[in-house]
């Protein structure tokens, strides 16, 4: 395993928040802006866009991109979603297989709350995609571990 401190840390990998405000509950994800024609893409986990208690989209998201080691500074901003697609067998039967999907992006305009127009791509690049790879290759993997408080986090890094 490659530790944080032997990697640079993209700015276009991400943390998500969540609020449940039936139950007051914070929750978490990781995302990474993907590379896209409109350059609006998150890519996350299939759970971090379908609450899996409920089977609703969840309301309450925001994505932070950069977001460092729960330092209050942003300076890419908070991304809302403004359309999301799951796989269906995640969807549908939870198969933990399926569990990814995509989401659109927009900053909100602070003023009205309208989408401000601003692609996400155009401040922090996108990450591109591949898929029936040998499973030979290596390559990182950078997310945010799950964790109760936000101002706790770690980035970790995995070369494997």
């Amino acid at each position: 395993m490659t530790t944080f401190a032997d990697v640079e840390y993209p700015i276009n990998v991400g943390k998500i928040f969540i609020h449940r405000e039936a139950t007051d509950e914070w929750f978490y994800c990781s995302g990474m802006v993907v590379t896209s024609q409109y350059k609006n893409v998150v890519a996350t986990a299939g759970h971090c866009i379908i609450d899996p208690e409920t089977g609703e989209v969840w309301e309450n998201w925001a994505f932070i991109p950069g977001y460092n080691d729960g330092m209050l500074q942003w300076p890419y901003g908070a991304w809302s979603p403004f359309v999301g697609w799951v796989f269906e067998d995640w969807a549908v039967f939870e198969d933990p297989d399926s569990d990814y999907g995509f989401v659109n992006v927009s900053k909100l305009d602070s003023q009205t709350g309208e989408p401000s127009g601003q692609r996400i791509g155009d401040f922090v690049g996108g990450n591109g995609l591949a898929w029936n790879q040998s499973s030979g290759l290596s390559g990182y993997v950078f997310g945010y571990p799950t964790t109760p408080i936000p101002t706790a986090t770690s980035r970790t890094a995995d070369g494997r």
